[in-house]
């Protein structure tokens, strides 16, 4: 298994040493997550041309249209204001829009889902706090892909009926 925490590059490039950087950071107090990747390649089986298969629960793929794969990770979670203000009225708070900090090895996609776990038994999700859908991944990089920054909106899913659906399906750990 590999090294939690990545070992320092000896004689790397910047862009390197800044990869090495960012990725001790993210490990030294990860939030560890779950990544629900859709595998775009093959669609579910209650996948519709008419609905597009999108928001139709089914505990295959958790209404996303597509085949699942579970990984949890390491990451950074931070809350900020959403920058649409002429939107917001006055008197009302504003939604937050999260941005996920994680490794250049997750390589996110847009659509894909992030679960914030509150409790973990093994690789296995116990309580769920929260759940994103990300609107965005944006490469950090400095030559090379050091770090992916997303931008996510919350996903209206059951906490409940998610972790049922996800009890049987396999969950990969992806480190360095």
């Amino acid at each position: 298994m590999a090294p939690l925490i990545p070992q320092p590059l000896e004689g790397g490039s910047g862009a390197r040493r800044i990869r090495w950087r960012v990725t001790q950071f993210i490990h030294r107090e990860p939030m560890w997550m779950l990544y629900v990747r859709r595998l775009t390649e093959r669609r579910c089986s209650c996948y519709e041309t008419q609905s597009a298969g999108r928001g139709v629960w089914h505990p295959d793929c958790l209404g996303l249209g597509y085949e699942l794969s579970l990984e949890k990770f390491p990451g950074r979670r931070m809350a900020r204001p959403t920058e649409e203000r002429d939107i917001a009225v006055f008197g009302q708070i504003s939604q937050t829009h999260p941005i996920i900090f994680m490794p250049y090895y997750m390589e996110p996609q847009e659509n894909d889902l992030v679960v914030e776990v509150l409790h973990w038994q093994g690789t296995r999700p116990v309580s769920v706090f929260r759940v994103y859908t990300v609107m965005i991944a944006l490469p950090m990089s400095q030559s090379e892909v050091s770090f992916f920054a997303c931008g996510c909106n919350p996903y209206d899913l059951d906490k409940t009926r998610l972790l049922e659906a996800i009890e049987e399906m396999p969950v990969r750990l992806r480190t360095a």
